[in-house]
């Protein structure tokens, strides 16, 4: 004759737990948070059943993230390696080459302002790539046979917008002797003054057909982003020198 025991109880490891009673012959345990399987049986009324498992199932995630910068060669900026961050600060042209390393993870998507980025999968590591000019939202979805990542995964990258350099000049003539004119101002970029030379041609009031640009070099510093100017053009020597021709 079968019989509902008064008790019930639950094996799980080491450990017996006695069960709720819900109503006649239904009993209950509830666990939390379970982050690996778990064997149990059941015990009531001197008897043990057989044993079970609860197989958790796992979430796709990313382990680590890394960004390889490579600057624009104009800027004469070392490249760099930035580790698990996703959202970054750079200039205008940079290059990033990501690499990501996952767990449970079988598929990679990544999104660039909702355009779908090629990726490259070696194992549990995944890698693209991309050049960027504008301020942009990416983000990574990750997923395996079970499920998806749980939560959104979404970066920012701000672009240092790369500007046109300012030249700030005026000129001042020597009134007294005629000798030279002088040149005084300001060279200002973001990213620091590459070159800097004046352009100029020597033109006879009689002579209709215009002379070639000459070209001077001016000293500056490359290391500065705004600096002040100064050079001296000796009006004499202009005129001492054969005039280039076309």
């Amino acid at each position: 004759r079968n019989t509902i025991p008064k008790d019930v109880f639950v094996v799980i490891g080491d450990l017996k737990r006695k069960m709720i009673v819900d109503s006649v012959g239904k009993f209950s345990f509830k666990l939390e948070k379970i982050k690996e399987n778990i064997p149990f049986h059941f015990v009531a009324a001197g008897y043990e059943s057989v044993s079970h498992e609860i197989n958790v199932i796992y979430r796709p995630q990313i382990q680590s993230i890394i960004a390889n910068l490579t600057y624009p060669p104009y800027l004469n900026k070392k490249n760099e390696t930035l580790k698990n961050t996703g959202s970054f600060t750079i200039p205008e042209g940079t290059g990033v080459n990501w690499l990501l390393k996952t767990q449970e993870t079988e598929k990679v998507k990544v999104l660039f302002n909702k355009e779908i980025i090629k990726t490259i999968k070696d194992n549990n590591k995944y890698s693209f790539e991309k050049t960027l000019k504008n301020t942009s939202i990416y983000e990574i979805e990750l997923s395996n046979k079970h499920s998806k990542n749980m939560d959104n995964i979404i970066y920012s990258i701000q672009i240092i917008k790369d500007r046109f350099p300012t030249v700030k000049l005026e000129s001042y003539k020597d009134t007294v002797l005629y000798n030279y004119i002088l040149l005084g101002g300001a060279l200002i970029d973001d990213h620091g003054i590459s070159n800097c030379q004046l352009f100029y041609r020597i033109k006879a009031k009689n002579n209709k057909k215009e002379n070639t640009y000459i070209k001077q070099n001016i000293p500056f510093s490359k290391n500065q982003t705004s600096q002040k100017l100064f050079y001296q053009l000796n009006i004499c020597l202009l005129y001492t020198s054969p005039s280039p021709r076309d």
